[in-house]
């Protein structure tokens, strides 16, 4: 039952499917003339992004997703595992409004990075120009991993739409996805579209579950590794060198479409 809470979408599940397969659609397209193989090269690349108006570093641009009742995984420490994992991995956690912890507690292990709520399951140009309108100072694209609204769009589809949406603004504001994201080269791709950072929701749970805090670092730790490999074969030694023209889109009739 608990394993069925976490892994289910809505209705048909067609959202939750399309959240994965929409990345797999999107290719990476590999630069072999850039150095990354002598050693001062492999050294000099840098996961590291910054967030909240440059003011945080984290380790790689991905974060911790908002989820329900951690204590389903982890019955002795449940939330406060995850933020602790979150600390020690140099990254974010951010806190659901269901949490099986309350917030002054988890705060309790790292206070002073607290933040201010970003509005999240923007999937529309215009909540994204409203929002902005409003002051926020990020937004997240999202669709709850496929648990409201059965046959909206994924997330990665989404986003270029939200991004030219709001493109004059964009010196001003985060804008973060979730929704199936299972590999380090998904994080590539969600970047090179204009994300700041992705966040994991699912794969943070199954790590919960399977050793606490030490499975939510593995888990953490693996999509680092991965996404530092992909952006070597890119040619990328910065988050900041991750650009469109790193991508190709595979359309329904498996054309490839470039997206320069």
């Amino acid at each position: 039952m608990i394993y069925d809470f976490y892994s289910t979408g809505s209705d048909d599940q067609l959202t939750l499917i399309d959240n994965q397969q929409a990345f797999r659609r999107i290719k990476l397209r590999p630069k072999i003339l850039i150095d990354v193989s002598s050693q001062s090269a492999v050294n000099s690349i840098s996961c590291q992004t910054q967030l909240l108006n440059s003011t945080i570093t984290i380790s790689f641009p991905c974060i911790i997703a908002p989820t329900a009742l951690h204590r389903l995984a982890n019955n002795e420490h449940g939330e406060l595992a995850t933020v602790r994992a979150a600390v020690a991995c140099s990254t974010i956690m951010c806190v659901s409004t269901m949490a099986s912890i309350c917030m002054e507690r988890i705060a309790e292990e790292h206070r002073e990075q607290i933040k201010a709520n970003y509005p999240r399951s923007i999937m529309h140009p215009d909540d994204a120009r409203e929002a902005v309108k409003h002051g926020v100072e990020g937004i997240i694209v999202s669709n709850h991993g496929g648990r409201q609204l059965d046959t909206c769009q994924s997330t990665i589809d989404a986003l270029p739409d939200i991004m030219n949406a709001i493109s004059s603004e964009l010196h001003q504001i985060d804008v973060y996805i979730d929704g199936g994201v299972r590999r380090g080269t998904d994080i590539l791709k969600a970047v090179a579209l204009g994300a700041k950072a992705v966040l994991i929701g699912r794969p943070v749970l199954w790590g919960l579950a399977e050793d606490g805090m030490q499975g939510i670092k593995n888990v953490l730790d693996i999509l680092k590794k991965e996404f530092r490999l992909a952006m070597m074969l890119c040619g990328c030694q910065t988050v900041d060198d991750i650009r469109r023209n790193n991508l190709l889109v595979i359309n329904n009739n498996n054309n490839t479409q470039s997206k320069l």
